[in-house]
């Protein structure tokens, strides 16, 4: 039996737009031992503190421009440090739940994912079974479903009760690496 999973801090840019806002407290619901931290006129090193007094491991940041959510950038902490990690998420749509019909978002996660779908596309399922802290084969009450083209994948969180979608995305995964300075 291993030590429980330390703790995540999900915020926003300054300025953030409502589905920033959205999906942030989503990934709150769904990610285990996942906090959300309103970042209002706080700069990074004031989340960085919030993230060490908490003894968290990662900050994630929902960037938007306009008012769309545009990608996820993650960061790893490091001593009393931030380093940002290789691969950051391309987010292209979001539909939260209140279109799906949902008046409050279903029990609190975490997903899981079947091994079946896993196969679908692994990079996708591999970074989310990391940094989602994503069940693979297990029965939880959300579940992941994904497909995919050449590019990008379409994620759809479901109500394992009511087998009804409440979120989609259409994201790909991307190396911070490859982007212009």
């Amino acid at each position: 039996m291993g030590f429980p999973p330390r703790k995540i801090i999900i915020t926003t840019t300054h300025k953030a737009s409502d589905e920033s806002r959205s999906l942030s407290k989503l990934l709150e619901h769904i990610i285990p031992n996942a906090t959300y931290i309103p970042r209002g006129s706080k700069n990074i090193d004031e989340i960085l503190l919030i993230s060490l007094e908490a003894d968290a491991e990662y900050i994630f940041v929902c960037h938007s421009k306009g008012n769309k959510v545009t990608e996820i950038k993650f960061y790893l902490i490091v001593e009393d440090q931030l380093k940002l990690l290789d691969r950051y998420m391309k987010i292209y749509e979001y539909i939260d739940y209140k279109i799906f019909g949902w008046p409050t978002m279903p029990e609190k996660g975490p997903l899981s994912v079947s091994r079946e779908v896993r196969n679908v596309n692994p990079e996708i399922i591999d970074f989310m079974e990391k940094m989602f802290r994503l069940e693979v084969g297990l029965k939880t009450r959300l579940w992941l479903l994904v497909d995919t083209d050449k590019y990008e994948g379409y994620l759809q969180f479901v109500d394992a009760l009511t087998v009804k979608p409440f979120t989609h995305l259409r994201i790909s995964i991307k190396s911070n690496n490859q982007r212009k300075l």
